[in-house]
């Protein structure tokens, strides 16, 4: 089940950061499913090759076999590109999202110091508690987390707003989405949000 969860969880682990970049498309229709599709696509040849991987290598850790082997052939430059890119990514999509995401608590920070800042923390962060930032305990916590809260953000939209948003509102102070100094008290702490949060937080445990 651990496996499962988190097969679920690493996808979804990625749901805040595509709206960073979906939000430059042209249109709803296309920006969607090019979204959808393209990540569905990548993912499924993920696992898919993951999959493969460990069958061949009967090992619990197949990408750790493949760049052991890669070394002793005499390709170690081959497998530190593979890692460095990899990594360099993904921390990239992580880096920028967190500048955004910070942004709206503090517009002043500006995209380029937020992903500084942001950078110099999580570097900080994992030199300093390696064994907090377990990946498997990330994708876990990520997916107790994101699965309910993207429940209740979609739960908003299509239900209650029955789809309908005022983008311009959402930047406009003391504008419809202002409520209290930028915060919604009543949806943060009491009525149906907070009790859809808890409910499916359980569940998912």
């Amino acid at each position: 089940m651990v496996g499962m969860d988190l097969v679920i969880a690493m996808p979804i682990s990625w749901l805040p950061l595509v709206s960073d970049y979906s939000r430059f498309g042209r249109e709803t229709r296309t920006t969607f499913f090019g979204t959808w599709a393209g990540y569905f696509l990548v993912s499924s040849w993920m696992y898919l090759l993951g999959l493969i991987a460990a069958l061949a290598t009967k090992s619990s850790d197949p990408a750790g076999v493949v760049m052991s082997l890669m070394v002793k052939f005499g390709w170690p430059v081959s497998a530190l590109l593979i890692v460095l890119f990899s990594t360099f990514t993904t921390t990239f999509l992580d880096i920028y999202s967190t500048a955004v995401s910070a942004m709206n608590i503090f517009p002043a920070l500006g995209e380029r110091k937020g992903a500084v800042l942001g950078g110099l923390l999580g570097t900080i962060a994992a030199i300093l508690f390696p064994s907090l930032l377990n990946y498997e305990h990330f994708l876990l916590f990520i997916g107790a987390m994101f699965c309910p809260l993207f429940g209740v953000v979609l739960a908003d939209y299509f239900l209650l707003r029955k789809g309908v948003l005022h983008l311009e509102e959402l930047y406009r102070e003391n504008g419809e989405y202002w409520f209290w100094k930028g915060f919604n008290l009543k949806a943060s702490f009491r009525g149906p949000s907070v009790f859809l949060f808890i409910s499916a937080s359980l569940l998912f445990f």
